[in-house]
């Protein structure tokens, strides 16, 4: 009897291992978003209009799909929404586009499926394109929410996407410099032996502008044919702040040859962080040896 109970457990366990080697690998969630992530532009003044897509990767036998669309209504309203080519590309009937919009509440409410009896749309595309006036300068999240994806099968199968939400702001991104061109190492004259092998980098900066400023200070260098580049932290400064910041850097023996340049992107008061890309500003060079 414990022979056949060895046997019997050996053959499931050699079971549960081949199937295990067949299964398929997992398929990555579909997702929704908007696109572009991230507008930041002070050129889009009250009166003027932008157009975001809501698209959608990844999707697998997409029938219907659905999705809230929110932003703050004091900055901006709705003038136009169009369905994109997603689901009409495989519908021979067409497709039924549900749009319902709640402007003094800042959001619309989308949905749409395929007309008839026929397969779903698979892969990446666009849902809907939205185009929005501008009302006011400020900032805004374009926040998805309730997103619903449902298949063609009988009974239909139902998918919640992951989404990523969308900004926009039309404020001026506060600049910022290196304040008196400042930047240095701790040790002129680094040695191994006595201090170890981290070298601290310093670099002070300057916010310039009229509202807080994201600033960043990336140190480049070259030691004896070789590069690198090491940077500080994302700092927020306050209107006419001057700040002293560090990073760390390993050290071999050799001539170090840096440059430190600041850098600044926006920053938003509604989200407390940086956003958008890195502008460059100025530079300092300065060198330190190792031994």
């Amino acid at each position: 009897m414990r022979t056949k109970n060895l046997v019997w457990i050996c053959f499931t366990l050699l079971l549960a291992l081949s199937t295990t080697a067949i299964l398929p690998a997992k398929a990555q969630a579909p997702r929704v978003y908007v696109d572009p992530p991230e507008i930041i532009d002070p050129t889009k003044t009250p009166g003027t209009s932008f157009i975001v897509n809501i698209n959608i990767q990844g999707g697998s036998d997409v029938y219907t799909w659905a999705f809230v669309l929110s932003w703050d209504p004091a900055m901006l309203n709705v003038t136009d929404v169009t369905e994109g080519p997603y689901l009409i590309e495989v519908a021979p009937e067409g497709t039924f586009l549900i749009d319902k919009r709640y402007q003094e509440a800042g959001y619309i409410d989308e949905a749409c499926s395929i007309l008839g009896p026929y397969p779903g749309q698979s892969g990446d595309g666009t849902l809907l394109t939205v185009t929005f006036l501008v009302e006011k300068v400020g900032e805004t999240l374009l926040h998805l929410s309730d997103a619903v994806l449902i298949d063609s099968a009988t009974p239909p199968n139902t998918t919640y996407p992951e989404v990523t939400d969308g900004f926009f702001a039309n404020r001026e991104t506060a600049p910022a410099d290196l304040a008196g061109r400042s930047a240095w190492p701790e040790r002129h004259h680094h040695v191994i032996a006595k201090v170890g092998t981290t070298q601290t980098l310093y670099a002070k900066i300057r916010n310039l502008g009229t509202r807080t400023a994201a600033v960043k200070v990336v140190f480049t260098y070259t030691m004896d044919g070789g590069a690198g580049m090491v940077e500080t932290t994302e700092q927020y400064l306050a209107v006419g702040e001057i700040r002293v910041v560090s990073t760390t850097l390993t050290v071999t023996p050799g001539k170090y040859q840096v440059v430190a340049q600041c850098w600044y992107r926006y920053y938003s008061d509604l989200l407390a962080t940086g956003k958008g890309p890195w502008t460059p500003s100025d530079t300092k060079s300065f060198s330190f040896a190792v031994v």
